[in-house]
């Protein structure tokens, strides 16, 4: 349900979005295009975001990563090790996702999530 919400938030904006909802269905629609951004939950049925996060930055050290985890610290700061540019705590602020992205795409990115 939240990553409708997300979507269909940065849809609105002007974006254009892709989703999957599990890590391999997320390395099988990212690998072959590969996006200005990524926006990852840390609570995958095959995985977790920070190892996702781990494999998209090893892949393309250029995309910037947001990752929605829950109140741990020892996640976040795993998350920002592997590159995450942005780790959002529970519960969601979706107008400072939407201001991230916006930054971001300010910044000379072409605007696909």
């Amino acid at each position: 349900m939240t990553r409708k919400v997300i979507v269909d938030l940065l849809r609105d904006e002007g974006f254009i979005t892709e989703e999957a909802e599990s890590y391999q269905k997320a390395l099988k629609t990212y690998l072959p295009r590969k996006f200005d951004i990524a926006i990852l939950d840390n609570q995958l049925e095959d995985g977790t975001g920070v190892e996702l996060c781990c494999k998209i930055k090893e892949t393309d050290p250029e995309v910037t990563v947001f990752l929605f985890a829950g109140a741990s610290e020892e996640v976040r700061l795993e998350a920002l090790e592997c590159g995450a540019s942005e780790v959002l705590q529970k519960p969601y602020d979706l107008s400072k996702l939407a201001y991230l992205v916006k930054r971001v795409a300010r910044r000379g990115k072409t605007g696909e999530i």
